[in-house]
């Protein structure tokens, strides 16, 4: 069995009224692990509750990396990170992000420490050797845009966005993003990538709207990522690239568990399938999923 282990080091300074251990070791198997990590107080009325961060880490062995996904603390999901009071009296009061206070300042401390240890725990997994992924809510969006960030999977492997002008025959599934969507991450400087080959050219259909979630999450792209890398000559025109790891364009194989990802690249590189890209200008990235069960 493949297993993943490691050490975290915890923030101290998260709040002074409850703390964590400051470092904690997670060993993960292959799938969903359910970690809790122990919590004290300093309030009065919780001096002798025991208490727990409750989250879920989701290890994917991958051909090229493995991927560690959490899920951001506002993510919306019975099992997005939440902590737990057990009272004495075998009672337990369950707190998730959206918990409305009301100013009480115990729902206030505990909500203001979930959100920031879930950030400080993936800001920790990010400095791993794995690619870390934390998967938060997808933006608002219109029904137009929701139809036209659709993915298109041939055999339950990724084939890429969805092209209305295209005859899918029965190999072929159609998939709205939610169900594809794994989260948001970042390529470590150097990295090298390269289009999904294969999935469609026009950019009207694969570009412009994956920039728009792009930019939904981070911001406008104002150049290709991988701008005049190795004397590539980029022009100004911008789509939402479908990428994967490596030197060398290709489809997703069956079986390799590629990473899939979206990242602002120029029509010049999404048209060019001989040459591989590095993230010179971004490194921000949506993950998709390579392969849907």
């Amino acid at each position: 069995m493949y297993t993943c282990n490691f050490n975290l080091a915890l923030d101290q300074t998260l709040s002074e009224e409850i703390y964590w251990p400051a470092s904690f070791t997670i060993s993960l198997n292959e799938g969903e692990n359910e970690i809790s990590i122990p919590l004290s107080f300093n309030l009065p009325t919780l001096q002798d509750v025991a208490s727990d961060l409750v989250f879920k880490l989701n290890l994917v062995h991958m051909s090229t990396i493995d991927l560690v996904t959490i899920k951001s603390s506002d993510y919306p999901s019975a099992d997005s990170p939440h902590l737990i009071l057990r009272n004495a009296d075998g009672s337990s009061a369950i707190y998730h992000e959206a918990a409305k206070s009301n100013g009480d300042r115990l729902s206030d401390a505990i909500v203001s420490f979930l959100v920031d240890a879930t950030e400080a725990i993936f800001a920790e997994l990010e400095k791993k050797d794995f690619m870390a992924v934390i998967k938060r809510p997808l933006p608002q969006m219109s029904q137009e845009m929701m139809n036209e960030l659709r993915l298109v999977y041939k055999d339950g492997y990724y084939f890429g966005p969805y092209d209305p002008t295209a005859d899918y025959d029965d190999r072929f599934t159609i998939h709205p993003l939610g169900s594809a969507f794994s989260g948001l991450a970042t390529l470590d400087q150097g990295t090298d990538y390269a289009n999904v080959k294969g999935s469609t050219n026009d950019p009207h259909i694969s570009g412009y709207s994956w920039l728009g979630l792009w930019a939904s999450y981070y911001g406008g792209a104002q150049c290709c990522s991988s701008l005049n890398f190795h004397n590539f000559q980029c022009n100004n025109n911008l789509v939402g690239g479908h990428c994967l790891l490596g030197q060398h364009a290709s489809t997703v194989r069956p079986g390799a568990y590629d990473v899939v990802f979206i990242i602002p690249i120029c029509n010049a590189h999404n048209n060019n399938n001989n040459y591989y890209m590095s993230p010179v200008k971004y490194r921000r990235i949506i993950v998709l999923k390579s392969y849907l069960r």
